[in-house]
């Protein structure tokens, strides 16, 4: 069995990442590993938020969803 994230719950964990690196939680060191993390759920984020539309546009003119 798979676990997958909510697209609510990634924006959560972006969220604790931007907290805790304004208060100064991670060590220098810890910075890029942090940061690429960061990257990559803003990125997931950004694609499931384009795909969500992409599905609304083409279900508003009836056509068929096809995702790339």
């Amino acid at each position: 069995m798979k676990t997958q994230l909510e697209p609510q719950e990634l924006k959560v964990i972006a969220n604790m990442i931007d907290v805790a690196s304004q208060k100064g939680m991670f060590r220098g060191s810890e910075l890029l590993a942090i940061g690429l993390l960061h990257k990559k759920i803003v990125d997931m984020l950004q694609e499931i938020e384009v795909s969500a539309k992409e599905f609304d546009r083409q279900r508003a003119n009836n056509e068929p969803y096809i995702k790339d």
